[in-house]
């Protein structure tokens, strides 16, 4: 019998409804009616509806509710991936900013401890007793390590966002250090601090005495 078909014998004609489908029709509009305002949620509800009512006559509610509850779920996952985007491109240039930070003051107590004693820091312990930093410095929750690799290189080393040692998103600054500046020694004359004339020698060997 369908929707408009009268009985037999006669009688009232009713049209017969999808109230599943109906209901799921109705989500689906107004969860994409409300997208701009967070209503997408209810996208995929809607689409679960429909598609549950797509099994009874008439379906055209129901129809329709798939439809607008495909487009509903497919602008939520949209939206969803670009906020995950957002986010990502935003915690990591917020962690470039402080690992920047981070390794540029370690890196400038250890060329002053450098400068001032004349031989590179052998751990960040070091720095800390010498007065040169306040707090252990630390990236993604993890120390920051110190390590010398020559009188002219040091490395400082950090396991990275993921905590890891060992990993590719290990992140590490090479500080490459300059000899420390001989003191200035005052020139000393050739004969002496006195200022005396030093002894000629002759070719052959024996000492000879200021000319007559």
């Amino acid at each position: 019998m369908t929707p408009f078909e009268e009985p037999a014998g006669g009688g009232v004609v009713r049209r017969r409804r999808n109230t599943l489908g109906l209901v799921g029709f109705w989500i689906s509009l107004v969860a994409l009616l409300g997208a701009c305002v967070g209503g997408a949620v209810l996208s995929p509800v809607g689409l679960m509806v429909s598609m549950a009512g797509l099994v009874r006559r008439p379906r055209g509610e129901a129809a329709a509710g798939v439809v607008l509850g495909l487009v509903g779920t497919f602008l939520l996952v949209l939206a969803i991936v670009l906020l995950g985007g957002v986010v990502l491109v935003f915690s990591v240039a917020v962690g470039a900013v402080l690992e920047g930070k981070v390794f540029n003051v370690t890196e400038r107590c250890v060329r002053e401890f450098n400068a001032e004693r004349g031989h590179p820091p052998a751990s960040v312990d070091e720095l800390l007793k010498g007065g040169y930093l306040r707090d252990v410095p630390s990236l993604y929750g993890e120390p920051v390590v110190l390590r010398v690799e020559s009188s002219l290189r040091v490395v400082l080393h950090s396991p990275g966002p993921d905590r890891m040692e060992g990993t590719a998103d290990d992140r590490e600054r090479v500080i490459l250090l300059r000899e420390p500046a001989a003191p200035n020694v005052p020139a000393v004359p050739a004969g002496g601090a006195g200022g005396e004339l030093g002894t000629l020698v002759e070719p052959g060997g024996e000492p000879k005495g200021e000319p007559e």
